[in-house]
């Protein structure tokens, strides 16, 4: 499988469904950026670059399923565009919504989904 090149990516417009949920008009889907699925264990990553921030839907969404059981949830300081590769600090969402610095670096987030995976291989 070829990797995706910028330009081959669209983002979602989600705009059609502003309005949609009574009570709620504001609320609209939230995009995940990555998910590991194994053994019926979660690993979700929500990738920023250095000038973006997580909304504040987002923000919900992320503590929400970071309180599910067996779902882990990350956010990387980075971009992975299929012409750049630059990844920094990366955080793990906490139960309370809070974030704890695991590492740096493509080499330590590789070396954390590998632990991840060690960790629930059962």
């Amino acid at each position: 499988m070829k990797a995706m090149r910028k330009n081959d990516v669209h983002p979602t417009d989600f705009g059609f469904l502003y309005g949609l949920i009574p009570n709620k008009p504001s609320v609209v889907p939230c995009d995940i950026d990555m998910i590991y699925e194994l053994n019926k264990h979660f690993l979700i990553g929500e990738w920023k670059n250095k000038n973006e921030h997580v909304s504040l839907g987002q923000k919900y969404m992320l503590q929400a399923l970071a309180n599910q059981p067996k779902t882990t949830v990350i956010i990387i300081r980075g971009i992975s565009d299929g012409e750049h590769l630059a990844i920094g600090n990366f955080y793990l969402v906490t139960l309370k919504g809070t974030c704890e610095k695991l590492g740096f670096g493509e080499e330590g987030l590789k070396q954390y989904i590998l632990s991840w995976y060690n960790k629930i291989k059962g």
